[in-house]
């Protein structure tokens, strides 16, 4: 099987990476310049209200609105797998567990208004990028990732990722582990990457954050907040970070400073991988050479079709995403019955709808809305299919059975910002409702507004009605029988005065002078 082909598009406005398996993109990431990822940055913040009623504080950490601080403090997703491996937060048993050795009990939390006070400063990490009209969530358990570790300044566990099976060699790594802990005076997780990589690449690279993080810890001595303490890598450089060594085939970038810090990274983090970097200087556009550039407006669409002529429409609203499943153009030519046509429909969409969930990185609560089943068999069918496309999903995601109504529920855990978020912004026009009123409804509401005009102005005024050039003549040709009655009932006259740069559902009705 071949390995993951990463291509870096660096423009002028903005910086987009895809990653290519087997010919198909599997991610998509996008970085306007500007508007850079905040995800991962620590602040030095100032605690400016604590809420007891809901275990919360807010931060302010500089950024337009106060950051959101959880009584439990967001646990970050490898500091919730050391704690689970130790058998603390989660409650669960270490999957290493030593013969003879209890389990440590989970630490008792201090109500948040004991423990933090307004006014106070507070170091906090973005754990959830602002979202909409909510500021961004924070913890102040940090944790400061690499290639092969994570180092938890906050925390003295240590924890080796859950996807190296070997035994041998996990105990190789936890024993790295508890060396580095003690070095360094914090915790450490020994990400999938470190499997099979020499000591001396994870000891230098957990010497490089660890002394990173003291750099943080002086800088904010000196600060006062809101400060930014430290920031986040590149998109290149985090993607790297976060992809497993075999997974990594090529690496090719169109600019020459996104070259270079990509290099730089590599050096420090992944030298082996150095040989694998490509400068692009083709004549076309870096997307364009690859052909991405067309697959991506194809897989970003609302509709999508799938390999037999059925379809799925992807809906993202603020609060869930609704897909819906339908058999479109399937005729189910060959199969025996409807259900065979259906089931096979549902089973090509749920593995279409795995791949779309992490190529938008979709998050929150989803709602599939497959086609019926009868049979338990064929909605048990579906219902694993799911499953299984899913397990390669580095997000944490939680699928309920199919109801009796043919719904799937599921949550899916937000990994920063969705591309179509990026991509996308809410609609100016219908305020972002997908549609407008109809002109007969604006014309019914206009009708209704002549008359109370005529029957309150002063004597002798006339009307002067001013709406969208489209509005306006659906009342001269639809309602001009109900114009010309009122004009002839009241003697007044009724102007319209048709506009074309305004909203379609803006109108106003005012009286004029006479001679006005």
């Amino acid at each position: 099987m071949s390995g993951a082909k990463i291509i870096v598009c660096d423009d002028p406005c903005e910086a987009r990476l895809v990653i290519v398996e087997q010919g198909r993109i599997t991610g998509f990431h996008i970085e306007r310049k500007g508007e850079s990822n905040v995800l991962g940055n620590v602040y030095l913040g100032r605690v400016v209200r604590v809420i007891p009623g809901m275990q919360a504080a807010f931060v302010d950490i500089g950024q337009p609105r106060a950051a959101f601080l959880p009584a439990r403090q967001v646990l970050s997703p490898e500091l919730r797998e050391a704690l689970r491996e130790q058998g603390g937060e989660d409650g669960e048993e270490p999957d290493n567990k030593e013969p003879g050795k209890e389990r440590r009990r989970p630490r008792r939390r201090l109500p948040i208004q004991e423990s933090l006070k307004s006014g106070s400063e507070i170091l906090v990490q973005i754990v959830q990028q602002p979202y909409g009209m909510k500021g961004a969530k924070v913890t102040t358990y940090v944790s400061l990732p690499g290639h092969y570790c994570v180092f938890m300044p906050t925390i003295k566990g240590v924890g080796v990722s859950r996807r190296i099976q070997e035994r041998g060699e996990r105990r190789r790594l936890r024993k790295l582990a508890d060396r580095l802990r003690s070095a360094h005076d914090g915790g450490f997780i020994l990400r999938t990457s470190a499997s099979g990589a020499k000591e001396a690449e994870i000891t230098s690279e957990a010497d490089y954050i660890a002394g990173t993080w003291k750099q943080v810890v002086r800088k904010g001595q000196n600060e006062k907040p809101p400060r930014l303490l430290f920031r986040e890598w590149d998109l290149p450089s985090r993607v790297l970070r976060e992809t497993p060594d075999a997974q990594i085939e090529a690496i090719t970038v169109d600019s020459e400073e996104a070259h270079s810090k990509v290099k730089s990274y590599l050096s420090m983090a992944a030298p082996q991988h150095l040989a694998k970097l490509t400068l692009y200087r083709g004549p076309k556009p870096i997307f364009d050479h690859f052909g991405i550039e067309k697959e991506i407006e194809r897989a970003f669409q609302r509709q999508l079709v799938l390999p037999s002529g059925g379809t799925i429409i992807i809906d993202q609203a603020e609060a869930l995403t609704a897909i819906d499943v339908n058999t479109g153009s399937f005729t189910g030519k060959g199969l025996k019955d409807p259900e065979e046509t259906i089931t096979q429909t549902n089973l090509e969409a749920v593995k279409l709808i795995a791949y779309q969930l992490k190529l938008r990185n979709i998050g929150g609560l989803i709602i599939l809305d497959i086609i019926d089943m009868e049979r338990s068999e064929n909605r048990d069918r579906v219902y694993q299919a799911l499953l299984k496309e899913l397990e390669n999903d580095r997000a944490k995601t939680t699928v309920r059975p199919i109801s009796t109504l043919g719904l799937i529920e599921m949550t899916r855990e937000r990994y920063g910002d969705s591309p179509i978020r990026l991509l996308n912004e809410r609609c100016w026009y219908c305020d972002g409702t997908g549609s407008i009123l109809s002109k007969r409804t604006i014309c019914a509401r206009i009708l209704r507004a002549v008359t109370h005009a005529l029957a309150t102005a002063p004597a002798g005024h006339g009307i002067v009605v001013t709406a969208h050039q489209a509005v306006v003549l659906a009342l001269e040709h639809e309602d001009r029988a109900l114009l010309d009655g009122l004009r002839a009932r009241h003697g007044r006259d009724i102007v319209l005065e048709p506009r074309v740069d305004i909203h379609i559902e803006y109108f106003r009705v005012e009286a004029t002078r006479p001679g006005g």
